[in-house]
């Protein structure tokens, strides 16, 4: 038995055999094709059936992991349609004499080198990410054709992926995991990447538990092994190693919700009145789907309604009315639970096509959040009065996002205004609901007892937040290699940076008397629950998978606090 010390990205655990992950695992062959009409009727091809087998992988992502992972898929699909990548491609087999599957590999190799020049720019590096996954997806394609002797297409009969078991790889995008069977997929090992990645949050969102920070040893694969999510520890041929190399069945315990048990310890307890409850336990989600599996995690609330879904799966500008609907429905699946809902989050690596944008050297620092909104106020009035119709549903309230100054809070605040008028001249029924702000900047927080006056609550990413303190890409795996290979228990010193002014922005909103939360994933994450407890944060917010590890370190929290006699 060997163990392996890495980092907790998910939590669960998972037993099977592993499976070694090589970024260009599909084969290319030979470099020179034997006729450039035939390599560009195979490549012409294999786009139809890549983009096909990605829409389709999209429909049944989006029953597994929601939306917002169904979308990650869609934006790869959409690459096959770009035509600078096609004519690329195209002009490498017709010049170069090359197969298509080598002039995919290079082209795509290129174009991903090309986009991450800049390191620190969040939206570049995720279209590096999607570039990558296409060209896999369409060299797995062309592995799968064999030419017959008049150059037509057939597909080899061989090319079906088998189950995994436990993934281990340099790097796996969030696409990849997707494209995987989540069915056969128990685990994931990565050497890089941290638990603010897109492919993180997909993994947690599907019970995979996953980890980093343990280089990739190809001698490994086949080999039994157990991954530990929450503890980051990797256990190669485990005492049950015999159990797990004759099981038909990969095995995967993730941490599954189970409401009953942690309530049961709420009620065991004297806890006094004001106790119960505190912080809410809420939940991070992006469509109505997730909100179901919010409430069946037993969650208090959504803490984080993503409405940049609404824009970024669709074509044209959502209407009021779509708006409206997507909201109401929310509301009504959460009755008389809180609902904030955070204003359109585009910019930066939310591009809807759809939106002309000026380019930006840097999007990350750019036009994003409410800069963006304020520059188009049509768009963002048509978005206000969706959500004040949607008050009357439920118990909704609006956020704010990218917040640095009290101008920005004033000029929405009359957008917001601006709304209700038009509404009362339409004589529609509306309600006016709390407004906040997200605090994800180190400038917001630092002027936290300024901005507080000006709004009804706060609630604080930790992503971003994260990002702007540390000055480091959350997307961008080599920056954070350092802390990659801490153990699962241990904090850096970014993340002390970040907890200094999380404890500011509390003690600022409290001294103004308004609520303040957390959102994003430090919110969920075990090392971290505990001290905004004690902190005094009113919620947290986290992704669904998160929320049973939430709900019992609260309650075992105020088992030790009235153990204390009340204090702590």
């Amino acid at each position: 038995m060997e163990i392996l010390h890495g980092k907790s990205l998910t939590p669960g655990t998972a037993r099977g055999c592993i499976h070694i992950f090589a970024e260009n695992s599909a084969e290319h062959g030979e470099e020179k094709g034997q006729s450039a009409e035939a390599e560009l009727a195979l490549f012409r091809h294999a786009v139809g059936e890549a983009e096909e087998q990605i829409r389709m992988l999209a429909v049944q992502a989006e029953a597994t992991g929601g939306r917002e992972a169904a979308q990650i898929l869609e934006m790869t699909a959409l690459i096959y349609q770009d035509e600078e990548f096609v004519k690329a491609v195209e002009t490498q087999i017709l010049r170069s004499g090359k197969t298509a599957s080598c002039a995919v590999q290079n082209v795509c190799k290129d174009f991903a080198s090309l986009l991450e020049v800049n390191a620190s720019d969040l939206y570049m590096a995720a279209r590096a990410e999607d570039i990558r996954s296409a060209g896999r997806e369409l060299m797995e394609v062309l592995s799968g054709y064999m030419k017959s002797a008049d150059g037509e297409c057939q597909e080899r009969k061989d090319s079906v992926r088998e189950s995994p078991g436990i993934l281990w790889g340099e790097t796996i995008s969030s696409a990849e995991i997707l494209r995987w069977n989540p069915k056969g997929l128990a685990g994931i090992v990565t050497e890089r990447g941290n638990a603010c990645s897109h492919a993180a949050i997909i993994a947690g969102t599907l019970g995979i538990p996953m980890i980093s920070g343990i280089p990739v040893d190809s001698s490994r694969n086949g080999c039994p092994a157990e991954i530990r999510g929450e503890e980051g520890v990797l256990i190669l041929n485990p005492e049950n190693a015999d159990q797990i190399l004759n099981s038909t069945k990969i095995q995967k315990e993730a941490v599954v919700s189970q409401p009953t048990a942690f309530d049961s310890i709420s009620r065991d307890i004297n806890i006094a009145d004001e106790w119960k409850g505190k912080p809410a336990i809420l939940a991070n989600i992006s469509s109505a789907a997730d909100a179901r599996r919010a409430l069946a995690s037993a969650a208090e609330g959504v803490g984080l309604f993503r409405s940049e879904a609404l824009y970024l799966g669709s074509d044209h500008a959502p209407s009021e009315a779509e708006q409206y609907q997507a909201y109401a429905e929310i509301a009504g699946l959460m009755k008389n639970r809180p609902v904030v809902i955070r204003t359109m989050d585009l910019g930066a690596d939310k591009q809807p096509g759809w939106l002309p944008v000026r380019q930006e050297e840097n999007p990350a620092l750019g036009v994003r959040g409410i800069r963006l909104s304020l520059r188009h106020p049509e768009l963002f009035r048509r978005q206000l009065c969706a959500l004040l119709r949607a008050s009357c549903e439920g118990d909704i309230r609006i956020m704010l996002p990218m917040i640095t100054s009290s101008s920005e809070i004033l000029r929405a605040r009359k957008l917001l205004a601006d709304a209700e008028e038009e509404l009362k001249q339409r004589q529609m029924p509306y309600r006016m609901p709390p407004l906040g702000i997200m605090i994800e900047t180190p400038a917001a927080a630092l002027l936290s007892d300024r901005l507080a006056p000006n709004v009804d609550f706060f609630s604080i990413g930790t992503n971003d937040l994260m990002q702007y303190t540390a000055a480091k890409d959350r997307q961008n795996p080599d920056v954070w290699e350092e802390e990659a290979g801490m153990d699962a228990s241990q904090q850096s010193d970014e993340e002390d940076a970040v907890l200094e002014l999380i404890r500011m922005t509390i003690c600022h909103a409290h001294d103004c008397q308004i609520p303040v939360g957390i959102c994003g994933e430090m919110a969920g994450d075990p090392r971290f629950v505990e001290k905004f407890l004690h902190m005094g944060v009113d919620s947290l917010s986290m992704a669904p998978y998160r929320i049973a590890g939430g709900r019992k370190i609260r309650a075992e929290y105020y088992t030790k606090f009235m153990k204390a006699g009340g204090k702590m």
